[in-house]
């Protein structure tokens, strides 16, 4: 038992902890993301905050779409096409919320969950590891977490990685104390906290294997109330669980995204059996760094000290660890791009290894002797831990701070120039992330991207079309793109459907504009029927402010992820599409208004 005062001594210590975790934070972020996933998460809350769904119906089938959207079914008219993001509905929720709140400021919010969460779950890990091990190993647990080097890498990224954590500690730890009181109320919002993390991540689901089985353990065959107690996290549990699969259901006709994809069953006991080595050393050497022996010798001790808690976090862990070990994609990739999918694991680890580094100086203290060595030595290791996981993290988060803050600069930049509503036609390298993934979020415009009036641009969009095997991106999309959008399209096919459409904008009052890097010789505005019927005038030119740190020798990490051509700063030109007197081409097939505008009175 601890004194009053060391306790809560401990606590104010414990939230002086999050507050500066949360600067830190602050301190590497920037509001803008080029994320192909990022995009599905965003577009799909703001779709949400508008309509009620997070479905986009474009109002021409050249419209952007992001990379991680999928097809409604398989329409046969290019007109009849929904998009839904593939990822659950949870994420989408919480930025619409945001967005409902204050629509302009709310785009900037949003991107504050992911960090506002990261750091919540530290307090939780803080109070879960207090349960365990008491107010000292509880200190030790949030620094291990805030600190860790996938954690901090994935706290600015407004991706589902960050909520995901904040709802499972939380959730966890509420479970625990519902253990230990059996509050009602603590039960069902365990439960609703565990199963929203659900509807974030999918895979969060198989935390309802811990959550029966500590239901399990509350029944007393004898006291009819103790089922009424049981039933209470597990009802918490269904409410977004069950919210979120009828969703699915009747936007999607599936029960999750990525069935369409066949990511759903993209689990074998083959790539379980050739995958566990590297898993295992990756774990150890990007992500519980040196601390993943002493969990695995803390799960083990404690099963003699108290095997419910030991079950429940056995059954946290190893679920999670066998699946995503498993799992078909990033067995190639490296640091924290493979290991963001154990992030909500690694808190039952640390609680495990703080718990066994602090039992030494436990026992000594009930033996009547009072010994300094074995905290000081659990500090130690802890700092090691912490040392190297902010060394490599910081200098991935200041290049990735550098990166966003140029993309933001460029958007601000178009959104100052270019009024609502426009049609905006942008280069962009690649067809997963970049400027336009961002733009679709922040601005309110119907884009394009000037791949689309390329030869057969969908060809490349996804691979083979009638393959089984998983794939991030939707086969019946290509398909539909090949066979219904595409279908018997030549060049000179595509440059009227582009004229078209600089035509319908600009009959209809509504501006028509591109935007380009200028080292970029995409050939967009002479390639097509521009050059004849259209000129593109130039409207403003600017250059990036900030460089892209060196980092390739300081720290552990995948390839630079930036949003332009892999460096930076760039300088960007946007042109504005006039008709050139004395011609004028009719808009056979007038393109609608862009769908992603806020209606009125947003």
């Amino acid at each position: 038992h601890e004194m009053a005062l060391s306790r809560r001594a401990f606590e104010l210590l414990g939230l002086a902890l999050v507050v500066g975790h949360f600067i830190m934070l602050l301190a590497y972020w920037a509001p803008a993301t080029p994320g192909v996933d990022q995009n599905g998460y965003l577009v799909g809350g703001k779709q949400l905050a508008r309509s009620g769904s997070t479905g986009f119906k474009p109002g021409n089938p050249l419209q952007y779409v992001g990379g991680m959207w999928v097809l409604a079914g398989e329409p046969a008219s290019a007109s009849d096409a929904w998009f839904y993001p593939k990822y659950p509905p949870g994420l989408p929720l919480l930025n619409a919320i945001v967005l409902w709140i204050d629509w302009q400021r709310g785009k900037q919010w949003a991107l504050l969950i992911s960090p506002i969460c990261t750091s919540l779950a530290l307090w939780a890990m803080f109070l879960m590891t207090r349960l365990v091990g008491g107010s000292f190993a509880g200190i030790l647990a949030m620094i291990l977490l805030g600190t860790n080097y996938t954690a901090l890498v994935m706290a600015n990224m407004p991706w589902s990685h960050g909520p995901a954590l904040a709802f499972v500690t939380w959730g966890m730890y509420l479970l625990l104390r519902w253990w230990q009181t059996g509050s009602g109320w603590r039960g069902a919002l365990a439960g609703f906290l565990l199963g929203y993390a659900m509807t974030i991540r999918y895979t969060e689901g198989l935390l309802a294997i811990p959550l029966a089985v500590a239901a399990v353990l509350m029944v007393r065959r004898p006291e009819p109330a103790t089922y009424r107690r049981a039933a209470m996290p597990l009802i918490g549990w269904l409410v977004p669980v069950l919210w979120m699969l009828g969703f699915n259901y009747f936007a999607m006709g599936t029960l999750t995204g990525y069935d369409t994809t066949h990511e759903s069953s993209a689990f074998t006991l083959a790539r379980l059996r050739d995958q566990w080595e590297t898993v295992f050393q990756q774990l150890y050497d990007h992500g519980v760094f040196f601390i993943l022996p002493l969990a695995v010798l803390g799960l083990a001790m404690m099963w003699r000290r108290n095997w419910r808690i030991a079950l429940i976090l056995m059954l946290w862990v190893v679920p999670g660890l066998a699946v995503y070990t498993s799992y078909y994609w990033g067995r190639a990739s490296m640091s924290w791009a493979y290991l963001r999918f154990f992030l909500t694991l690694f808190p039952p680890m640390i609680l495990a290894a703080v718990w066994y580094v602090t039992q030494q100086g436990k026992r000594q203290s009930a033996e009547g002797r009072r010994s300094f060595a074995a905290p000081i030595a659990a500090g130690i290791v802890v700092a090691l831990a912490s040392a190297v996981g902010l060394r490599n993290a910081l200098p991935v988060m200041s290049r990735d701070a550098a990166s966003n803050w140029n993309l933001a600069y460029t958007t601000d930049t178009i959104i100052q120039r270019v009024p609502a509503g426009s049609v905006l036609f942008i280069e962009q390298r690649g067809w997963m992330s970049g400027l336009l993934n961002f733009i679709q979020w922040r601005g309110d415009y119907e884009l394009y991207s000037t791949q689309a009036f390329r030869w057969r641009p969908g060809v490349r969009f996804g691979g083979d079309t009638n393959s089984d095997q998983p794939h991030p991106l939707q086969p019946a999309r290509e398909r539909w793109l090949n066979n219904v959008v595409y279908l018997n399209s030549k060049p000179i096919d595509l440059m009227q459907r582009q004229d078209q459409i600089i035509a319908a904008a600009l009959s209809s009052g509504r501006g028509a504009l591109l935007v380009q890097a200028v080292d970029w010789s995409s050939g967009f505005r002479l390639q097509f029927g521009t050059a004849q019927t259209y000129q593109a005038k130039p409207l403003a030119r600017w250059k990036e402010l900030l460089s892209l740190p060196n980092i390739e020798q300081t720290a552990l990490m995948p390839p630079p992820r930036t949003f332009a051509a892999g460096r930076s700063p760039q300088t960007w030109q946007l042109y504005e599409f006039t008709r050139r007197q004395g011609s004028w081409r009719a808009a056979t097939q007038p393109s609608a208004t862009a769908t992603t505008a806020p209606s009125d009175g947003s």
